[in-house]
């Protein structure tokens, strides 16, 4: 093999290598931007569920999904002066009725607060699914459980009536977000709007 021929066996070698290292060079790049996005979302998550978990009204909501009855101090909700409340089940359950069913005690207007607040942060996730900042199998491992007490009919940390009663009230005030967020996760909490009114016939 004369020196010419070997030039231009190089010549083809280069041009067959160059093209490769191009490839492996993006797919690197690629590799790399990917790992380095899903650090960014790991991030993120973790900053929002460690505020989401930190916020007081998010934990007294906690105890009032996972309880049946339990004291219940108020840091951040003053209402005459109501700062321990002892929750159960009948008073949740009266807590989340329709503002024209009734008028409320201030216990019961301090648990609806409690799940506004709940409710309103709970929502954001579903914000964030949509605009996909992180996926439904990110957040799953965090939430998952109080979705299944909100949503999952074979629960059996609530009854059925306090349940419905639960589904009715996130209707009632257009909890759109959280409503989409249980469905995530296969439970179909939507039910009609409109309240159930209790009607009293006046005497003659």
């Amino acid at each position: 093999m004369n020196f010419k021929e070997t030039i231009n066996i190089i010549k083809i070698i280069f041009e067959f290598l160059v093209p490769l290292i191009s490839i492996f060079t993006l797919i690197k790049g690629i590799c790399e931007y990917s790992k380095a996005q899903k650090w960014k979302k790991s991030e993120f998550l973790a900053k929002e569920i460690k505020e989401f978990n930190n916020d007081s009204d998010v934990q007294n909501a906690f105890l009032m999904l996972d309880w049946n009855n339990i004291d219940i101090t108020t840091l951040n909700i003053n209402v005459e002066e109501t700062k321990k409340i002892y929750f159960n089940d009948r008073l949740f359950e009266n807590s989340l009725k329709h503002h024209k069913e009734k008028t409320f005690t201030p216990e019961e207007a301090v648990i609806r607060l409690i799940m506004d607040a709940f409710l309103f942060k709970l929502g954001m996730f579903q914000n964030y699914l949509e605009s996909k900042l992180i996926t439904a199998n990110d957040l799953k491992p965090y939430i998952i459980y109080w979705i299944e007490i909100i949503g999952d009919t074979n629960n059996d940390r609530k009854s059925k009536s306090v349940r419905l009663q639960l589904w009715r009230y996130i209707n009632y005030y257009r909890y759109d977000s959280v409503i989409k967020l249980c469905k995530n996760y296969g439970f179909n909490i939507g039910t009609e709007k409109k309240p159930i009114l209790t009607t009293y016939k006046t005497e003659a």
